[in-house]
C-alpha cells in the first residue's frame, strides 16, 4: 500500500483509522451505497478532500483493532471461525450492492474487533495496488493466525492449517474449506469421546499402565503379628492413542520439536498422498 497512508485517533468511546490518498476526492456511487445501506460488519465510513488529496476515515464505536486485541492473547479456533464467517457475509453483501469485495483493507492493523463481532473497512477508491485480490489479502491473515494460533487447541492447528493450505492456491471456495474443516473436526471430536467415556466411567482408562521404579516384590512377614508391605512409589502414566498424521504433527508442535509451519504442511501432504488420512 505503497501510496495509502494510514494513521490512527483513538478517542474515549471510539477508535478511528484514517486512510489518506495522494488525489483528489470524488464521492460516486460507492459513497452513496455505504451510506444509504446496512451492510454487515463494515466500519462506518466518511470521506473527505482537500489540497488535491482525499481522506477516508472509518470509526469502531467501543472496538479495537484486531491487532490490539490479541496482543496479549493466543487466537483459538473460535477466533478464526468467526472473522472468516463474517468476512464471506460482509464480501456477499457488498457484492449485492453492486461493491467490490476486494476493496476491503484486510490486515491485522485495519480490522476493528468488539468481542465476537469484527468490523472490516472497505476503501471506496482505486489505489496502486488495487490487483490485489480479497483471497490474496486472506491468505496473507491466515499467516497472522499462524504466528498468534494457540498450539494447544487441537481445533485451532487444524483450522488454521486447512486456511493455510488451500488459500495457497490462485482460486479457492473459502466457504467449501470451513464445511470440510467443519466436517473433521467433527470426527476427530468422535472418535475422542470413547475414550473420554471410559476414562470418565472407571476413573483410570484401559490404557494405564503401572510402573514401578523398582523390580522388588512385595515383601510380608509376621512381625507382631502385622502384615508390611515393601515402601516403593509407584508411577502411573497413560498409552498414548494412535492418532493420524494431523495429530502426529500437532504433538510435534505442541513439544516444540517441530518449528516451522511449513514443514507441517510438507509433512501431512505426504501424508495425504499416501492415503493415510
Amino acid at each position: 500500500m505503497a501510496d495509502l497512508k494510514i494513521s490512527y485517533e483513538k478517542g474515549w468511546n471510539s477508535a478511528c483509522i484514517h486512510a489518506d490518498l495522494p488525489w483528489s476526492y470524488e464521492e460516486d456511487y460507492q459513497m452513496c451505497m455505504l451510506k444509504n445501506n446496512s451492510i454487515p460488519h463494515l466500519a462506518h465510513i466518511s470521506g473527505v478532500g482537500r489540497d488535491g488529496t482525499s481522506r477516508y476515515t472509518f470509526r469502531s464505536d467501543g472496538g479495537i483493532l484486531l491487532e490490539e486485541k490479541f496482543r496479549s492473547r493466543d487466537i483459538h479456533a473460535r477466533d478464526v471461525l468467526t472473522f472468516t464467517e463474517q468476512l464471506l457475509e460482509t464480501a456477499d453483501s457488498l457484492a449485492e450492492h453492486m461493491l467490490n469485495p476486494d476493496r476491503i483493507l484486510l490486515s491485522p492493523e485495519l480490522v476493528f474487533a468488539e468481542e465476537d463481532n469484527f468490523q472490516f473497512c472497505y476503501l471506496p477508491a482505486e489505489r496502486e495496488d488495487a490487483s490485489a485480490s480479497l483471497g490474496e489479502s486472506f491468505h496473507r491473515m491466515t499467516e497472522y493466525f499462524v504466528g498468534k494460533l494457540d498450539y494447544r487447541e487441537t481445533d485451532g492447528i487444524l483450522l488454521v492449517y486447512r486456511l493455510h493450505k488451500e488459500t495457497m492456491q490462485e482460486n479457492y471456495d473459502l466457504r467449501k474449506i470451513l464445511e470440510e474443516y467443519k466436517a473433521e473436526s467433527a470426527e476427530c471430536r468422535k472418535d475422542e469421546e470413547p475414550e473420554e467415556k471410559a476414562e470418565s466411567g472407571r476413573g483410570l482408562s484401559e490404557g494405564t499402565v503401572f510402573l514401578p521404579d523398582s523390580e522388588e516384590e512385595e515383601e510380608e512377614n509376621t512381625d507382631c503379628g502385622r502384615y508390611v508391605s515393601g515402601q516403593r512409589d509407584v508411577c502411573i502414566k497413560e498409552k498414548r492413542p494412535a492418532y493420524g498424521a494431523v495429530r502426529k504433527v500437532i504433538n510435534r508442535i505442541r513439544t516444540g520439536r517441530w518449528g516451522e509451519w511449513d514443514d507441517l504442511i510438507t509433512e501431512i501432504d505426504g501424508q495425504d498422498r499416501n492415503g493415510h488420512l
